[in-house]
């Protein structure tokens, strides 16, 4: 614990502290706490009244390591959604745009042939508003002229 964290403490536990004076101590004490990540988990309370083993342990390196964990996770999240974003389904196999597969949703690995025309229809529309899916975009439209539904 710092010197500044160990001042509050002192004013906001101290018996002669005024009304307002430990209520502000015990205030910024917390604000700081949390501030900086500390979790309840963190703070080791002695069991014992008058509560002799407050002990705060190592929790600046706990924070530290929970904060440097939730960048990673967000960093990594960040990522995930950015490979999505640029996901591009494969080409099909063969000339034939029949036995391509739907890449994702509702119909996420139905051959094109297999699905409704009027979800073809609405993915076709969803697909000329958006950049990428190239492979998918023309399949789908190959697939709406086979039916002559384009």
């Amino acid at each position: 614990m710092n010197e500044k964290l160990r001042k509050l403490l002192t004013l906001a536990l101290n018996a002669s502290a005024g009304e307002g004076e430990w209520q502000a101590a015990a205030i910024k004490f917390v604000g700081k706490l949390r501030k900086d990540g500390v979790n309840p988990e963190d703070v080791n309370v002695g069991t014992t009244p008058p509560y002799r083993g407050f002990d705060f342990g190592n929790f600046y390196a706990e924070a530290q390591k929970r904060q440097a964990a939730r960048a990673q996770a967000q960093e990594y999240d960040a990522y995930k959604r950015a490979r999505q974003d640029r996901y591009t389904p494969p080409p099909p196999q063969s000339d034939s745009f029949s036995s391509f597969r739907m890449p994702f949703g509702k119909y996420k690995g139905v051959p094109l042939s297999d699905i409704p025309p009027e979800y073809l229809t609405w993915l076709n529309k969803w697909l000329g508003r958006i950049d990428g899916f190239k492979a998918l975009k023309e399949a789908v439209k190959k697939e709406l002229e086979s039916r002559n539904m384009q």
